[in-house]
């Protein structure tokens, strides 16, 4: 699951919005619960402009 959001984030920000979009549906498929916000509070990210990136790295995706 993990690598899934991780290359969800990598495709959004360097632009293959296909890929993307494909990584965030099965990144959806695999936990239907998934919610950005579940992840911004338990990432181990201590820097706040990175988690920020991220999480919206992966709203452009449309991760929910």
């Amino acid at each position: 699951m993990s690598a899934h959001i991780h290359l969800t984030a990598s495709y959004s920000l360097l632009g293959p919005e296909g890929e993307a979009r494909a990584e965030a549906t099965e990144v959806l498929t695999i936990n239907l619960k998934f919610s950005l916000e579940h992840l911004a509070k338990t990432t181990p990210f201590k820097d706040q402009a990175h988690i920020e990136r991220f999480i919206d790295a992966l709203h452009k995706a449309r991760v929910t």
